[in-house]
Parts: C-alpha cells; structure tokens; sequence
C-alpha cells in the first residue's frame, strides 16, 4: 500500500508536476518486490526502479547529450555557440527530439536531485537546460516556458553563478529611433539578432496590441517571414533585412499614432486602409469616427455590427474602391482588430 500511493506526484501551484514518487526502502524489500508482484508482471514492468538504476540511466543520457550536443559548441565563444545551435536546429524534427531527450533527462535529475552523484553532471546539465529555453524561444513562440523546467531545474538554473557557454536567454530590444543602431552595433550573429528581434516584435506585442492593433499585422509579417527562413525558403541576410523594415514599421507607426493624436480605433482604422492602399485614408478613418459614435455598442451587439459594417463598405466603396471581394477582406480584418481593443 505504501508504494502503490506514490502514484500520485505533486502537483505545484504552476501547475508543474514531479515525475514519480519517492520510496525510501530502510529493511530491503526492493530486491524481493518484483518477485512478490510477478503475478501481474506486465503491469508493473519498468515502473517500479531502484535508484542506482536510474543513476546508470543519467549517466548514460548526459553520455549522449555530450557526443550528440555538447559536442556541439564545444570550444566557441557564446555568440557563435548560440548561432550553432539556433542554425543546427532548424529543423523542426530535429527540435522534437531534443525536446523529448531533454525532458526525459530532466525527469531523472529531478529525481535524483540533490544527490551528490550530480555533482560532475550540473555545469553540462545546466548548458543543456539553456539550450533547449535558447530553442523554445525562438522557435515555439507561441507555447509558454514558464511550466517547461521543473522546480529543482529552475532551481539550478536560477543559482547557477557560472556564466555559460549558452546564454540563458535571447535579448529584447526596445523599438525605437535607435533600434536598428543597436541591432547594427551588437556583436551578435545574424542568426541571432534574428530570433532577437522576432521576441521584440512579440514583447511589443503583447504589451500594446490591446491599444495598438496595427501591431498585430505586423507581427503577422514577422510569423511568414519567419517561417520562411525556418523552411529555408529565405536566407539569413534576406530575413535580417526584412525583419529590420518592420522595425522601422513599428516606429514609424507608433510616431504616427501620437502625431495625429487618434483614438486606437480610428489610428486602427486608419493604418488598415493605408496599408491597403485604399484612397484617402485619414479623412476615411475620420468619417467612420462618426459611424463608431452612433454605434457605441457595436462590439456586443450583432445588429449594431452588422450596421457598422454597411457603413463601413459604403463609405469606402464611395471613393471609388470597387473589388468587393477584396474589400470584404479589408473589412472582416478592420473588424477582428478593433474588436481586441480594451
């Protein structure tokens, strides 16, 4: 009975979970269990381990982690180690299985932890924990960290004074009138400043996206240029280049915003059929002003809606816009948009 209850791991506040219980054997029963529970063998196969099994099982993991990923940056600065693995693991399969590697390693040292067996295993342990957040954050944007490192993980990895080879994190910059100077001035890779000033976009984002909707168009240009380089479908300098125009996007928008001191939904509105192409977008932005006025509830209600959106397509079509099916498209992303304003 005592065994059988560790089935049961803990479960945190975040939500994070221990891989296994823990049975502490004072009178050596362990060597005796499995016999006693031969009669239903296939069931407890593999569940049951003694712990000098799952010392051997670590040692070989981080055996593999040195001949298959440690070996891997084994000698370069921190700059070009980083670039190595972002560049190595640009495959997407190539991702998955070290995802599933580390995270069975993880399980064993969260396990196994605080013994001092570890001890020759923390420093290289350690780089492998910065190499799969390094990969997490540039390529998977779209899935949280914070539940992806258990608790004695994000221990070590919190502690742990050593500057590694790895950083421990990519870098956000500011976007601003001297972001493209920075970027320039930075002694980073390319590879690197990509995937930097992708989580930039992102930060900015989801910081002002609720009263900045324009931002969530540009963000989406950031995603297809991104996946364009993951698929190699672009190469590093293209993506670098591309990615530094919307930069200069985001800034040139958020000047604009302040400059012609318009609600976020009239500047939304404005931006959108700029983007478009659309013919005088300003005074446009500004008549639909008044159509946001006598629809105040437009947002919770469907037929408030549905008369904003006539007026939005007559009032467009008037200055001689007449691709309907285009402008059908323009409207249902003006209306997705204006929607996430708070």
């Amino acid at each position: 009975q005592a065994i059988a209850r560790v089935n049961r791991p803990y479960e945190d506040e975040e939500g994070r979970k221990k891989p296994c219980g823990f049975v502490l054997d004072f009178v050596g029963i362990f060597d005796k269990l499995e016999k006693a529970l031969s009669f239903d063998s296939v069931d407890i196969a593999g569940v049951i381990q003694d712990i000098a099994a799952l010392k051997h099982a670590f040692a070989e993991k981080m055996q593999q982690a040195r001949d298959n990923y440690l070996s891997l940056i084994k000698g370069l600065t921190a700059d070009k180690a980083v670039e190595k693995v972002l560049e190595f693991f640009i495959e997407e399969s190539k991702r998955q299985d070290y995802y599933l590697f580390f995270r069975e390693l993880q399980d064993l040292y969260e396990i196994l932890s605080p013994d001092a067996f570890l001890r020759e295993y923390l420093d290289d342990f350690e780089t492998l924990a910065r190499m799969y957040r390094i990969l997490r954050e540039a390529y998977e944007t779209k899935i949280p960290l914070n539940r992806d490192f258990a608790r004695k993980t994000a221990t070590l990895i919190a502690d742990h004074t050593k500057v590694g080879v790895i950083k421990p994190a990519l870098e956000i910059y500011e976007i601003n009138e001297n972001t493209l100077s920075l970027i320039e001035k930075s002694r980073v890779s390319d590879t690197e400043k990509i995937f930097n000033i992708i989580k930039s976009i992102e930060y900015v984002l989801n910081s002002k996206g609720k009263t900045s909707p324009y931002l969530i168009s540009i963000a989406e240009k950031a995603e297809v240029i991104l996946k364009m380089y993951k698929e190699r479908q672009k190469t590093t300098e293209e993506t670098l280049e591309e990615l530094k125009k919307l930069i200069v996007e985001i800034h040139s928008a958020q000047e604009e915003q302040g400059k012609k001191g318009m609600s976020p939904e009239v500047f939304t509105v404005y931006w959108i059929l700029k983007q478009k192409s659309i013919p005088k977008p300003e005074e446009l932005a500004n008549e639909i002003k008044t159509v946001f006025a006598r629809y105040p509830y437009w947002k919770t209600s469907e037929t408030q809606e549905k008369e904003v959106r006539q007026e939005f397509y007559a009032l467009i079509m008037k200055e001689g816009f007449k691709n309907l099916e285009m402008l059908s498209q323009i409207i249902e992303d003006m209306i997705k948009k204006l929607k996430g304003i708070s």
